[in-house]
């Protein structure tokens, strides 16, 4: 009985440890920080804001080649007027991709304080949406390059 209560307590610090956690306000990159690690990582940065479309501040496009020159995939990295701005846009986005979802894809969906986080892994690809106040990263890739991305988007806390 004692063994119990002592998981149990436990238990009950590491989920109240969790939930604090969780509840955090996640702290947005910033546009240098994006395209420095980017080309550190051997991607190819380009300013994108000119197409990116109204309520845009800042846009670029981080672009992943083969030794030929051969584009693998891209991630997107924006920066919007305001925050309403990006949810709208990442819901926008988000509904644009549910047509892709079949019985066999793998979804999930995070909301938290300032934090949403849609990833879609089905048909042959991954896609990845997260905004973090006023930024959305973005990318809709093969899914040979999932493993690849998801570090990527840990290493900006996205």
């Amino acid at each position: 009985m004692k063994n119990f209560l002592k998981y149990t307590l436990v238990l009950l610090i590491l989920l109240a440890g969790f939930s604090f956690t969780a509840c955090q306000n996640q702290k947005a990159i910033q546009v240098e920080a994006f395209k420095t690690m980017m080309e550190k990582n051997g991607f190819k940065v380009t300013d994108i804001t000119a197409t990116a479309g109204t309520g845009v501040k800042e846009a670029y496009k981080a672009e992943k080649s083969d030794s030929s020159g051969k584009a693998l995939y891209n991630i997107r990295f924006y920066v919007y007027n305001s925050e309403d701005t990006a949810k709208t846009t990442f819901t926008q986005a988000k509904d644009s991709f549910a047509q892709y979802e079949d019985n066999e894809s793998v979804i999930k969906n995070v909301d938290q304080k300032n934090l949403q986080r849609y990833t879609l892994l089905g048909q042959g690809y991954y896609t990845l949406i997260t905004r973090i106040g006023d930024t959305l990263l973005f990318t809709d890739s093969p899914d040979t390059y999932k493993e690849e991305i998801i570090d990527i988007a840990k290493d900006f806390g996205y």
